[in-house]
């Protein structure tokens, strides 16, 4: 008989129920900013935001609003579940880090929301910006978009990073106690499987790293990707 995936590897899913007591959802949100790496550079080849934008981060950009909006469209399909405001749309520690603070104390507030998951990329993360997280008065996950750790990788991938980035942020992550999980993209052009296997001993032997997020790598039309 075939195992289930939970039975063999510590999903995040079955993470999220075991911390929190119930089926926990992921409420994608959006700052209202958008990528300075796409806006200034080009973004990464692979990037096209509607597949990963809502409606509502397009139309209204006010976080609250969006929280009453999504959540009973959730409730609706899933029944009674626990949340966790997402802040996945574009680079979510961009931006001025008073704002950013007001925008995710106001998420945590909110009755029905466990905790926040911020996501963004290692350069825009500093100091100052860790230190305000840090603040945050409830359970807070860092996602850090690294994909890879070979530089020609990132390089062709235009990721607009080094990994003397990702080493800056990861450490002020461990400075600051801070629950972070890392994305990581498989089949990249040119990578061998020896190549993916370097970056994930890379990241298990990284103590603060407690999640790592599996992506291949998708071509949509439309996206510098497709046109290889």
């Amino acid at each position: 008989m075939t195992k289930r995936l939970e039975d063999r590897v510590n999903t995040y899913g079955a993470y999220l129920k075991h911390r929190y007591g119930a089926r926990t959802f992921r409420v994608g949100l959006s700052t209202g900013q958008e990528c300075p790496h796409r806006l200034n550079n080009g973004g990464c080849i692979f990037c096209l935001p509607e597949t990963y934008s809502d409606h509502l981060h397009r139309v209204n950009h006010q976080p609250e609003q969006q929280l009453y909006a999504l959540l009973p469209k959730i409730k609706k399909g899933c029944g009674e579940v626990r949340f966790l405001a997402y802040y996945q749309h574009d680079t979510s520690t961009a931006g001025e880090v008073q704002e950013l603070k007001q925008i995710f104390t106001q998420a945590l507030k909110h009755n029905e929301i466990s905790g926040l998951i911020i996501s963004t990329r290692p350069d825009f993360l500093n100091e100052e910006m860790v230190e305000m997280l840090e603040s945050l008065q409830g359970d807070l996950f860092l996602e850090i978009g690294l994909q890879t750790i070979h530089q020609k990788s990132l390089d062709m991938l235009n990721r607009g990073h080094s990994m003397q980035d990702f080493e800056r942020a990861i450490k002020l992550c461990e400075d600051y106690g801070i629950e972070t999980g890392i994305h990581i993209i498989v089949g990249i052009p040119g990578e061998t499987i020896s190549d993916m296997l370097l970056t994930i001993k890379y990241l298990n032997d990284k103590d603060i790293i407690s999640q790592i997020k599996f992506h291949n790598l998708v071509v949509y039309q439309g996206t510098r990707l497709a046109s290889f």
